[in-house]
């Protein structure tokens, strides 16, 4: 099914760098689409047609990735370097451009040595021109303005994009996780990490695991991913305000290596999210299996029993 696309291919490219910065809109959230649309410079777009795009990228995204699942069931392998013949990535779009201009160049080369032979066979055919029976067919008719023409299904990501996206869409969820308790778990195992294994890392010298961390992960979901300059200028932010009271030439991370940390942290809090999802999955299919049963744990007198406590 095709989508209805209302943005042009400049507004388009804006949302999605928007999108990468800002993560997906939070429940309750009123004023995401407003910071989006100052961000992205798109002030003759709503809130509606916003939220509509966005929708609509998501789903296509989805079914690329369902589709790259079923080729790579079928196949074993799915080869993301392959662009489809009418693909308008801007890699595609640069390699035409190039293609393009060397067969205008090839042309303009040959134009010279053939502009004689074609001067004289136009004298040539003249006379021949003129003949009523020689003259080409008529074209076909223009296509009426007034009827709508249906264009072909265009999808609005690539394949990597599209993973891209998803992994960018994780990355701040997790980032907005940073308070809750997957993230303290996961702060924790940071926290135990050395001083030379951070610098080993390319952060700085005053970074210290854990903590600053933190500062990290808040920042990224109050100002966005990739404004680094934002986040290390945030006087909330107690490790960075530290650092800078401290030196105010103080040597933050480079973007490279604020991107990894963010995505390290992103990646564990996830994986710890999902162990706690499986955690109460389990918890309620257990329930659910005792009150199914041919004995419920109200029936049956206990008092002589000895507890065991659940360890995991």
């Amino acid at each position: 099914e095709g989508v209805v696309v209302e943005f042009s291919k400049k507004e388009m490219a804006d949302f999605l760098r928007a999108i990468f910065t800002f993560g997906a809109p939070m429940p309750g959230d009123e004023g995401f689409w407003g910071r989006l649309r100052e961000f992205a410079s798109l002030a003759r777009k709503s809130d509606a047609e916003l939220e509509r795009y966005y929708r609509s990228l998501i789903g296509d995204m989805r079914a690329i990735l369902q589709e790259a699942r079923e080729i790579k069931a079928t196949y074993g392998v799915i080869r993301r370097t392959r662009h489809k013949e009418d693909c308008d990535c801007a890699i595609c779009q640069r390699a035409n451009a190039s293609k393009a201009k060397a067969a205008a160049s090839k042309k303009k080369r040959g134009k010279g040595a053939a502009a004689a032979a074609a001067a004289a066979e136009d004298n040539d055919n003249e006379l021949e021109n003129d003949d009523p029976e020689n003259e080409p067919e008529p074209s076909a008719p223009p296509l009426s303005p007034t009827k709508p023409v249906t264009a072909p299904p265009r999808r609005l990501l690539t394949l990597i994009t599209a993973q891209k996206l998803r992994n960018r869409l994780a990355t701040m969820h997790a980032a907005r996780h940073i308070e809750s308790a997957a993230g303290a778990v996961v702060l924790e195992k940071f926290a135990r990490q050395t001083a030379e294994k951070s610098r080993g890392r390319g952060l700085p010298d005053w970074w210290v695991p854990g903590d600053a961390d933190a500062a990290l992960m808040v920042g990224v979901a109050r100002h966005g991913m990739g404004r680094w300059e934002s986040i290390w200028a945030d006087e909330g932010l107690a490790p960075f305000r530290a650092a800078l009271m401290e030196d105010k030439d103080a040597k933050f991370p480079p973007p490279h290596v604020a991107v990894k940390r963010t995505r390290e942290l992103g990646n564990a809090i996830q994986a710890q999210l999902r162990r706690e999802d499986r955690k109460v999955k389990r918890m309620e299919q257990a329930k659910a299996q005792e009150q199914g049963g041919y004995f419920q744990y109200e029936d049956v007198d206990d008092s002589d029993s000895e507890e065991e406590d659940d360890d995991e």
